[in-house]
This record gives structure tokens, C-alpha cells and sequence, in this order.
């Protein structure tokens, strides 16, 4: 039977047992591992956390997120959230059978797992992480200043230093020490076309 561990240096200066790869467990005691995502095909004799068995199988899921608790890992689970909507789930990590998208021109991101419920924004961007999508946060950057009053609203300053007076917060403007308010930039180098050298703005 080939060996399923193998000796590890560990940065406290002890040698450690750790599974060799394809194989998951504990160190001492390792499974097969055949997806290669660090949890065994089978539950292990082992009280450690990796020696329960993967709830995905064939699929790698590290993670081994199961939104609705049923044993069965959301990266090979038909219906990750419990609510029965198997196609086209607006909300496939959250319940939401009655797939409600509240906004006039809907999303197509149920309202339950929507950070602007009645604003449409399909990406969700949210810059400042703080769960209110960036289409309808008054302070997208989290700054302290209003988007329509900061000069750089999607970038937090809350100093609002402009050195080049040119209306545009120094942390985004492309050339913060010359005027370009228009922010030209000829070949998207985030360097503005009136601070490149060597006159050679196209490359």
C-alpha cells in the first residue's frame, strides 16, 4: 500500500505528518482525495475537521459551502439554497421561491440577495463592502463625503486634495500634477496623455 503522509518542517521547528496529494485527512490518518480539494472522499476515524468527508465529490470545493445545510455542497448541489427553484434562481445561495425582483426594470438579482433592491444594477458592485450596492449608496467609497460633493467617489479621500486644480481628487486623477480634467489617456496606460514622457502617448 503506497504511503498516504509524509513528514513536514513546520514553522514552529517540529516535524508535522500532512497528507501527501491526492489523499486528505488529518496527517496521521489521510483518505483518498479525489478531487484534490483537501477533504476526503470518506469520513475519516479522526476528530480534526479535515477528516469529514466531502460533501462534493467530484468537484473541488475547499470552502465546502452548503447554503442549505442538507449535506450536499453548493458546487454540485441543483438547489444550494433549499427553495426549489432549480432554473434560473435569482437567489441561488439564498430562499426566495417567490423570486421577487422588485425594481421597474428588474435585475434579474432577487430582492433577498440584492444590494440595491430597488435600483438596477446587475454587476452589485459595492466598492466600500458595506452591503449597499454602489448604484444606490450616497457614499459609495465610504469616505464621509457624498458622491455628488467627493472628487474622487469611487475612491476614498477624505482630504479631497486636488494639487492640480482641475476638479478630479488626486487618488484618481491620472496625472495629478497637470490640469486634464478631460483625463485623456490614448492608450489606457492609466498614465494621463499630458504626463507621459518621451512624447510617445500611442506607444
Amino acid at each position: 500500500m503506497p504511503v498516504q503522509s509524509k513528514m513536514k518542517f513546520s514553522v514552529s521547528g517540529e516535524y508535522i505528518c500532512v497528507c501527501i496529494v491526492g489523499w486528505a485527512g488529518n496527517g496521521e490518518i489521510c483518505g483518498r482525495d479525489s478531487d484534490l480539494d483537501s477533504w476526503p472522499d470518506d469520513q475519516l476515524p479522526c476528530g480534526e475537521e479535515h477528516c469529514r468527508k466531502d460533501n462534493c465529490l467530484d468537484l473541488p470545493n475547499s470552502g465546502q459551502e452548503d447554503a442549505d445545510g442538507d449535506g450536499l455542497g453548493n458546487a454540485c448541489d441543483p438547489d444550494p439554497d433549499g427553495d426549489n427553484v432549480i432554473s434560473d434562481d435569482n437567489c441561488p445561495f439564498r430562499p426566495n421561491a417567490d423570486q421577487r425582483d422588485s425594481e421597474r426594470n428588474p435585475d434579474k438579482i432577487g430582492d433577498v440577495c440584492d444590494n440595491c433592491v430597488n435600483v438596477y444594477n446587475p454587476d452589485q458592485s459595492d466598492i466600500d463592502n458595506d452591503d449597499i450596492g454602489d448604484a444606490c449608496d450616497p457614499d459609495m467609497d465610504n469616505d464621509g463625503i457624498l458622491n455628488e460633493r467627493d472628487n474622487c467617489p469611487r475612491h476614498a479621500n477624505r482630504n479631497q486634495l486636488d494639487s492640480d486644480g482641475d476638479g478630479l481628487g488626486d487618488v484618481c486623477d491620472n496625472c495629478p500634477s497637470r490640469y486634464n480634467p478631460e483625463q485623456e489617456d490614448v492608450n489606457e496606460n492609466l498614465v494621463g496623455d499630458v504626463c507621459e514622457t518621451r512624447n510617445d502617448i500611442d506607444r
